[in-house]
């Protein structure tokens, strides 16, 4: 054999598994861009929230920094805005709890959780957000990059449903404060409203666990048509007490705002199917 065979072969060979490394990564992650929607979906099945113990902020699927590829690296931060839904959810599901809860102690309590619970919101977002900006760095498809711009629409939504609720306990606590009660009329106007609001959440955790590809705006549409109708026609009522003289100032105010924040509630909620379908 030549000393120009054997350096040829010798030069060869290091080209050869370079080559061969090479091509086994880019088929690796061209493989896995293709997969990710299946692997989003299986995951997610996989791993449900923990429901109400889960109430110390921490991120379950984020907290450990980027993946291998910004693809995967976003379908991480999708299954933690899943959670930040489904928390965001159980934060106004406490609004008619403190409405209806007559002993100091719980009541207290509750204002405590709520408070909790905006707090967490709101680091929820950052964190969240950072991740977004980080994973966006990589080389991403299109398809990705726009689901990016869609979790950062998706996530400062609901930090600002986050305050609201917070605000509404505010108002809950004076109404309390000040012993302004409201008439049976009154509290089940403002618990039918919640209940719509809910609805519309229900609608909107379901769109976030779905492909954002296949999701429609359909029931969402209908579900903020029913709270802006609803709005509408307590405002009206609301409003002719007052001039009756029917309803007090003070607590025709708290009520006024109570509505007045459930529908903010909704168009937020509207918004992230909105994000959520690319129309925002």
């Amino acid at each position: 054999l030549s000393p120009v065979s054997s350096v040829g072969e010798s030069i060869a060979v290091p080209i050869g598994l370079s080559i061969f490394h090479t091509t086994f990564n880019i088929l690796n992650v061209l493989l896995l861009v293709w997969f990710v929607p299946l692997i989003s979906r299986t995951v997610i099945r996989m791993q449900p929230s923990k429901g109400e113990t889960d109430e110390e902020f921490h991120l379950e699927h984020i907290g450990g920094g980027l993946m291998q590829t910004s693809e995967l690296s976003v379908l991480e931060a999708q299954k933690e805005v899943i959670k930040f839904g489904e928390i965001t959810s159980r934060l106004h599901n406490m609004i008619p709890e403190l409405i209806q809860e007559t002993d100091n102690k719980k009541f207290n309590k509750l204002m405590e959780r709520i408070k909790k619970y905006e707090d967490i919101t709101d680091k929820m977002e950052v964190e969240i957000a950072d991740y977004l900006a980080k994973a966006s760095q990589g080389e991403m498809s299109d398809s990705a990059s726009l689901k990016v711009r869609s979790m950062i629409s998706i996530i400062n939504d609901m930090e600002r449903i986050g305050d609201i609720c917070y605000q509404m306990s505010i108002s809950i606590e004076s109404k309390r404060r000040e012993k302004e009660d409201f008439t049976v009329e009154s509290s089940k106007s403002i618990e039918n409203m919640l209940s719509e609001v809910q609805k519309a959440l229900d609608i909107m955790n379901n769109n976030l666990r779905s492909e954002y590809s296949q999701v429609t705006l359909t029931e969402a549409n209908n579900a903020e048509i029913n709270i802006n109708n609803m709005r509408n026609k307590l405002r009206k009522s609301y409003l002719q007490k007052i001039e009756k003289g029917e309803m007090k100032i003070q607590t025709g105010m708290i009520y006024h705002n109570l509505i007045h924040s459930l529908e903010k509630v909704g168009d937020h909620i509207f918004n992230i199917t909105e994000a959520i379908v690319g129309d925002k």
